[in-house]
């Protein structure tokens, strides 16, 4: 098999799904997950960390192994688990005969989903960085991960109306068990490089979801899993506007979300 770009265009529902007129959200508008079969040779995503439609990864190995190709090429034999943020540019390139699971998720759909978990905030922090769990910490839990994955493709494969929910929660259990497992490993967040335009991209998406109910920049910050200090010196570098008092009637746009309104939360109001 010669190697495959992964491309989100392909995770379409087919030509006749018009006639469905389903009642419900497809969730493959927001979701793809797929079993890595065993092939006679090798498969390859191309993750770009394109802005047009950014999705964050995750590959769980059941069997031989891969390797990741960034700033530097990184092994990792079976069983391990990857997870790779949207804005991460990274080639995942699978070994012949390997057996496994891959998910991706749109960056609306990821931040909706862990802001409505009651560990949102400590999830936050591994979200935004890529992660490689390998075998002697995966080997324990992998058949238990790979439940979530099966669900998730299972979902996507044949969905029905409650289909986003299940979705979101076996999102939310796979994103524990990464941040479960890799506990000890988070850095100081002035250790992220790179995810200032994510962070804002993320801020944005946040306002949207709760804007009517006027929380402080304190809650933000804390979902992000942020300072209020990084956050406002992210909002004034890449969008040009602090995240200062406004009212929740003003709208502007930022150079980073071009294509957005969205507005900016008071300071000054009291935390939910």
């Amino acid at each position: 098999m010669d190697p495959t770009e992964y491309s989100s265009k392909a995770n379409i529902l087919p030509a006749h799904a018009d006639s469905l007129r389903l009642p419900w959200s497809a969730p493959t508008s927001v979701m793809h997950a797929e079993p890595i079969l065993p092939t006679l040779s090798g498969r390859e995503w191309v993750l770009t960390g394109a802005a047009t439609e950014p999705r964050a990864h995750a590959f769980l190995i059941m069997s031989r192994g891969g390797l990741v190709l960034g700033e530097e090429a990184t092994e990792f034999p079976a069983p391990s688990l990857l997870w790779v943020p949207s804005h991460a540019v990274k080639t995942i390139r699978i070994d012949a005969g390997a057996r496994g699971y891959m998910l991706s998720a749109t960056d609306e759909f990821l931040t909706r989903t862990i802001s409505n978990a009651p560990e949102g905030a400590l999830l936050r922090h591994t979200v935004n960085r890529t992660i490689l769990l390998r075998a002697p910490l995966v080997e324990g839990r992998a058949d238990e991960i790979a439940h979530s994955f099966q669900a998730l493709a299972r979902e996507v494969r044949t969905p029905d109306r409650v289909s986003m929910a299940i979705l979101a929660a076996h999102l939310t259990l796979v994103c524990l068990h990464v941040w479960r497992l890799a506990q000890g490993e988070v850095p100081d967040e002035a250790g992220i490089r790179g995810t200032g335009h994510h962070v804002l991209q993320q801020f944005r998406q946040l306002v949207e979801l709760h804007y009517r109910e006027h929380l402080s920049i304190k809650r933000y910050a804390d979902t992000l899993g942020v300072t209020e200090d990084r956050l406002h010196a992210v909002c004034v570098r890449s969008a040009g506007h602090p995240p200062a008092p406004s009212s929740s009637t003003e709208w502007f746009r930022t150079p980073a979300c071009a294509s957005s309104r969205w507005t900016c939360p008071s300071s000054r109001s009291p935390s939910a």
